[in-house]
């Protein structure tokens, strides 16, 4: 990449930061690091005691993860994360060269403590107290598995195992040291220079603590903590209830977050908590196939949280008919016979923090009486190369592609530079369906390029999309729709091809002045899973394009 490219990038990219972000940035590569290293492992912060109520001992503190950990395995050192195992041995290896960051970062985070019991887990603690006592700059002191860590360790000591932890008192005391001086450390290095989802967590976590123990430092962790957090909520919970990056992934994880609030903070936080739950349950609900799995745009993928009828319980809501969520610009329809469809056509996400952004404004998804047919590409992982690369492009989604160019310009693993935008979004909903209109300028890099898309759902399975693409120079066109894996191409001709699928067949009918291709293309519904799926590609050139498909099932 040459200079001038560079500056490019990084004028495009930090000029949407703001100034909070642009100065944590600079501290944390320019300054020596806060809240790590003898400074913090010579606190010594007395145990006051736990201020929880015996009313709080029997709610029920909810599960953090969708994984299901296998004690025996993790008694002999073997972990399984984002569908990797690794073998860390005994006494375990905390730290190893090789692994992704994901991978490592979901080791400190704890989660899998709570399939041991407390007399298996307090050996696990131990070490890990041991590793961190004499490894400062470890990824283990980075703020967000800090975050996770505490609320994890505050569960499962100190609301699941309370009695026998205070049976317990030479480890009550180690685990406390351990765990209020990384309390400290987390108030050293708030995610300031990320924001969103990070900071959120790190708010979260103090908040709670702060609430759950006595004594000046918990009064410090839960003011600082309910000042952050009141902020962040109000900034990243939507009106309409879902979360502000607009991935339905961490939307479960920031409902999860609320829901934890709500039972186990102060009477301040719950009451706020309880004020945003019900919209944001009903954004979850509305962003769910009938499979009852969530939808995949932008980075989201299945097995990671808790799942939507875990987290939803009784307040899962499958109304029929069209629905909205018109300030995270999703739209859809679920139909009586289980037929279902998203569309995104909204913003990638806040200008400041768009890391989890993908190029999908005008994708969408679709599923024919309760089978996926229609599917956003997923996310495979968060490492530099090829599949994070191709996993956030424009390509990997159900919408128009330019010059093989991605309408935002993204690059890193979280970088966007150029951006664009959807305009002039217009939904009309119906008993039997709905029309959703709108343009973006997410081609601006090519001059006057413009998108425009109309979805046309009629409740009898059958949805018609147009597209009119304009411009003063010629273009290379590429209308994208990519399969579910369990469909099978039955019949192609010129520009119509049949599949079967669980509960039958649909025809896709191309229109306009292109030539269809099909090809195989990638499906990553969660991490570290990736399947071999069919993608239709209809490819024209020209200045000003109408082109068009309709899918009956």
């Amino acid at each position: 990449m040459n200079l001038i490219k560079q500056a490019q990038l990084y004028w495009h990219t930090l000029s949407h930061l703001k100034p909070v972000q642009v100065s944590g940035q600079l501290q944390r590569r320019f300054l020596p690091k806060k809240g790590r290293g003898a400074s913090i492992q010579q606190l010594k912060i007395p145990y006051e005691g736990c201020q929880w109520s015996e009313e709080l001992s029997t709610k029920l503190w909810p599960y953090p993860s969708a994984v299901q950990h296998d004690a025996k395995a993790l008694k002999k050192g073997k972990f399984t994360f984002i569908h990797q195992t690794h073998n860390l041995d005994w006494p375990i290896q905390w730290e190893q060269e090789g692994l992704p960051k994901l991978w490592s970062y979901n080791l400190h985070y704890f989660e899998w403590l709570w399939a041991l019991s407390f007399e298996e887990a307090v050996p696990f603690v131990k070490q890990w107290i041991a590793f961190a006592n004499t490894h400062p700059s470890s990824i283990a002191w980075d703020a967000y598995p800090i975050s996770l860590r505490l609320q994890n360790w505050v569960g499962f000591f100190w609301h699941k195992h309370r009695d026998k932890l205070e049976d317990h008192e030479d480890f009550l005391q180690e685990l406390w040291t351990s765990f209020a001086q990384q309390a400290e450390s987390l108030t050293q290095q708030l995610e300031t220079h990320l924001l969103g989802n990070h900071l959120l967590e790190n708010a979260v976590t103090l908040s709670l603590i702060g609430s759950a123990f006595k004594g000046k430092y918990a009064n410090q962790w839960l003011k600082l903590g309910k000042k952050w957090l009141k902020a962040e909520l109000d900034e990243q919970i939507l009106p309409d209830g879902m979360h502000f990056e607009l991935s339905p992934m961490y939307h479960q994880r920031v409902l999860y977050l609320v829901q934890l609030l709500a039972q186990f903070g102060d009477r301040e936080i719950t009451r706020k908590a309880n004020q945003l739950l019900p919209q944001m349950r009903k954004a979850l609900s509305k962003l769910c196939h009938p499979d009852g799995e969530i939808a995949l745009f932008n980075d989201s993928a299945m097995d990671i949280y808790p799942p939507p009828s875990q987290l939803l319980g009784e307040h899962f809501q499958t109304d029929r008919g069209a629905w909205s969520l018109e300030h995270a610009g999703y739209y859809g329809f679920r139909s009586e016979d289980r037929s279902y469809i998203v569309c995104d056509a909204g913003r990638i996400g806040p200008d400041y923090i768009p890391g989890h952004a993908h190029g999908d404004i005008f994708s969408f998804e679709l599923t024919l009486q309760g089978h996926r047919v229609l599917v956003d590409s997923g996310i495979y992982d968060y490492q530099p190369g090829k599949m994070r690369k191709y996993c956030r492009s424009t390509r990997a989604h159900n919408t128009i592609e330019i010059n093989a160019q991605d309408q935002c310009e993204f690059w890193d693993v979280f970088r966007v530079a150029r951006r664009g935008y959807p305009h002039q979004v217009r939904f009309q909903p119906s008993q039997q369906g709905f029309v959703l209109e709108g343009w973006h300028n997410g081609y601006q890099s090519l001059g006057d390029a413009k998108h425009h898309r109309t979805f046309q759902w009629k409740a009898q399975r059958e949805l018609l999309v147009k597209d009119i693409i304009t411009s003063s120079q010629q273009l290379q066109v590429r209308s994208r729709l990519h399969l579910h894996p369990s469909c099978k191409l039955v019949e192609h001709s010129e520009q119509e091809v049949t599949f079967a699928y669980p509960e039958g067949h649909f025809t896709i009918t191309f229109y306009g002045p292109g030539t269809l291709l099909v090809d195989a293309s990638y499906y990553c519904p969660a991490f570290g899973k990736k399947y071999d799926n069919t993608e239709l590609i209809f490819e024209a050139t020209g200045n000003n394009l109408d082109l068009s498909f309709q899918i009956r099932g």
